[in-house]
């Protein structure tokens, strides 16, 4: 009986969060053998009532938050779900009535910045040791898929794509982030303030190897170099 009651309450309660309702949508994702015909319909109306309601930075920590889970991750850093490849999609498309921005552009210019400064964002979890390698792997292929999807799907007009602007951001974005020092973790707060210019502007090992681990895996991507020639070298030359 209380098992049934709990269900009803956790349904309920999805309906009146439209995040929450997101959430339980993600996780049926994970077993399309079990979900209706009309599946899409239904998760694309929660993504769309969820980013009508939260902001777009909200809406992806949920998203990606499903997706980072320790327990999606195998020991060669590749998620068996299905669910990160359909984020792909949801990050390429303007789900927004308000705004024609794709969300792989909350990624790259809010989300990623603020991973690797340590700003507070719900996903700092999921980039911890010893995990750290195996999460952005799936980081750093979610951003290639999605940069080549919106780069088909939006192409160029007179001047540069949309996707070629967020390549310029990203890679701009990659280089301030190399150029700002690494703090050494077991010192006290005062000695990594000095450090780091006593503007707090270090980076953590963690941070560190998260930032190393994109610019490899992205500057070193065939698909990518092919498609944008100077990408690597603005993500593995020397910082």
């Amino acid at each position: 009986m209380s098992s049934a009651y709990d269900r009803v309450a956790g349904l309920a309660a999805a309906a009146l969060d439209p995040l929450l309702n997101l959430r339980a949508e993600l996780q049926s994702v994970k077993r399309l053998d079990l979900r209706q015909p009309t599946w899409t319909e239904t998760f694309l109306d929660a993504s769309k009532s969820a980013l009508s309601a939260e902001d777009p930075v909200s809406l992806l920590e949920v998203i990606l938050g499903e997706i980072l889970q320790a327990a999606n991750i195998d020991i060669a850093g590749v998620s068996a779900d299905t669910l990160p490849q359909f984020a792909v999609l949801l990050l390429s498309l303007q789900l927004s009535s308000t705004t024609t921005t794709p969300l792989i552009a909350t990624l790259v210019v809010d989300i990623l910045p603020a991973l690797l400064e340590g700003r507070s964002t719900g996903l700092a979890g999921s980039f911890q040791a010893p995990t750290t390698l195996y999460a952005t792997s799936i980081l750093a292929r979610m951003i290639k898929q999605s940069l080549l999807t919106v780069s088909d799907i939006y192409p160029a007009g007179d001047g540069s794509s949309f996707a070629d602007e967020l390549v310029e951001h990203l890679t701009e974005e990659m280089r301030y982030q190399r150029s700002r020092p690494v703090e050494d973790d077991h010192a006290p707060r005062s000695k990594k303030a000095r450090k780091s210019g006593g503007d707090g502007k270090g980076m953590s090992s963690v941070q560190r190897e998260m930032l190393e681990g994109l610019c490899g895996m992205l500057g070193n991507d065939q698909e990518l170099r092919h498609r944008w020639p100077h990408f690597d070298e603005a993500l593995t030359s020397a910082a």
